[in-house]
């Protein structure tokens, strides 16, 4: 673990990121909660003040298996992505061997009625959904 966030912090003192992304602590993949612990060591700000914004985000068939009923994600920022979906959707395909059939939940069908239903939260035809952890303005 030390070696990942010394590898994190590196890159955040080099590009001094105004925005973190994370997967969400209640995440089952094992490798995604490890670079969850990691990251967030990474945007204390009184070691990296860029860090302005922090956001978790959803994986399909990971952040919705979690079984713990107190840390579920509470997506409250919403990206319209409607100009996007089609080229989301081929650039998954590019990751084959992480695609099922539906109703597997990294299925091309699954991960549009996600994108419908996050843009029918936040009044847009698509959205990604993200769950905002931490805001210093």
């Amino acid at each position: 673990m030390g070696d990942l966030v010394a590898g994190i912090s590196d890159v955040f003192k080099t590009f001094e990121p105004e925005e973190v992304f994370v997967p969400h602590p209640s995440d089952v993949h094992t490798d995604h909660r490890i670079v969850f612990d990691a990251a967030a060591s990474c945007t204390k700000w009184f070691r990296y003040p860029s860090v302005k914004r922090v956001l978790a985000y959803e994986t399909l068939s990971e952040t919705d298996f979690g079984l713990s009923v107190d840390q579920g994600f509470r997506p409250n920022v919403f990206v319209d992505i409607g100009l996007f979906l089609e080229g989301k959707l081929q650039a998954m395909e590019i990751y084959a061997s992480e695609l099922g059939a539906f109703p597997f939940p990294r299925s091309l069908e699954a991960i549009r009625a996600l994108a419908t239903v996050r843009g029918a939260a936040s009044g847009f035809n698509a959205a990604e959904a993200f769950q905002l952890l931490r805001e210093r303005s």
